[in-house]
Parts: C-alpha cells; structure tokens; sequence
C-alpha cells in the first residue's frame, strides 16, 4: 500500500510539473518513469504477498470420511465392487469356491430393500455399491430382480445352478468399513473412488 501511495504522488508530480511549465531535464523525466514502474511493480507484488498472507488461496475441498477399519459383528459392511460386465439387474447367488454347489441364495421377498428392489447403486468409474450381499464366490443368475421377486418359491439348487449367466464375474471387491458411519454414502463413496482412497480399502479381490 505505502509503494502504491509513493507512485500515484510521483505521477500527480510530474503532471502538475508540466502544467505549471516547469523545467523538467529529459534524465530526470526518464528517472521519474523508471521509479514510476519501480513502485508500480511494487505494488502489485505487496497485495499479491498480502493476499497469500491473509489465506486467500485456493484449496481443494476434502471431504470428510467416516472410519474404515474392522467390520463389527452383525454390523453391515460397506462393499463396493465391479464385474466384469453390467449384471446390476440380475440377481446373484453365492456358490462355493469350487463352484459345483450352492452356498446361499435369496428368498423372493429378500429382493427388496425398504419397499424398492435392493439393486445396486451404481457409482463412478463403474463401481457399484452394495445393497443386498455379494460376496467374492458371487454367481449371476439369469432372472432379474423383479423376475425373482414375483417368484412363489425360491428355486431349487439345481434349478439355481442351472441359471448361472457367469460364475465368476468379480473382479474387483472392497470392504470399506461399516455402511452405518457413512453420512452421506453416494457423495462420499464417490470422493474416495475420484482422490484414490478406495484402493487403500480392504481389498478382497
């Protein structure tokens, strides 16, 4: 401020100096110019230090993320995953590792999730959370949701297993901590996918 004061008095000088015809040297006009370009350099140079000084700096915004670490007992897990094609309206079935039995498998009513089918929400980058339970031995059956849904009766195994549309179509799975501490779960799933704090979840394929 006090180098912008000193140029703004050297140009009211050097007008009233030519007003008033006063003899004005051609070195010292050229000196007078230079020391008005001095402090005008100055000048912007002090208010861009005092604009860092006062914080005026432009910063990413974080968000913030609830703790991830062990999954409690009978506490829900947050799992976001990805396929290897887009199953998210087929319904999926857990087979044993081997994949020549069926370890667990949904009733008709399980298909829902507060009154709507328990599809999986999708996210970014092909990432897809959770809403009923996959696991890393998930199978895609070939009925969707609202198929499985209107169903009387769950299928037999070997009706189950004669559905399968593909056995092993995982390819990524991440446990990220409890789905109650989230408080925001879409935006702040988002976030750790787009800064890359899902790959530093529990990865279990």
């Amino acid at each position: 401020m006090y180098r912008c004061l000193h140029a703004i008095r050297l140009t009211i000088v050097i007008s009233i100096m030519k007003q008033i015809s006063l003899p004005v040297t051609r070195t010292i006009l050229v000196l007078l110019l230079a020391a008005l370009l001095l402090y005008a350099h100055g000048c912007g140079s002090t208010a861009q230090k005092d604009s860092l000084k006062n914080g005026n700096t432009r910063t990413e915004p974080k968000m913030e993320l609830p703790a991830t670490g062990t999954v409690r007992p009978f506490m829900q897990p947050c799992v976001v995953y990805k396929t290897r094609r887009m199953y998210d309206s087929l319904v999926s079935i857990i087979v044993t590792p081997d994949k020549k039995d069926v370890q667990s498998y949904p009733a008709p009513v399980d298909m829902y999730r507060n009154g709507s089918l328990a599809y999986p929400t999708r996210l970014k980058d092909g990432y897809l959370l959770d809403n009923r339970g996959v696991s890393i031995h998930t199978a895609f059956i070939r009925l969707t949701y609202a198929e499985y849904a209107a169903l009387e009766r769950a299928p037999t195994v070997k009706e189950l297993l004669a559905m399968i549309v593909d056995d092993d179509p995982i390819t990524e799975l991440y446990v990220c901590g409890e789905r109650a501490a989230y408080t925001n779960i879409i935006p702040q799933l988002t976030y750790m996918i787009e800064s890359g704090e899902l790959a530093r979840q529990r990865r279990l394929k």
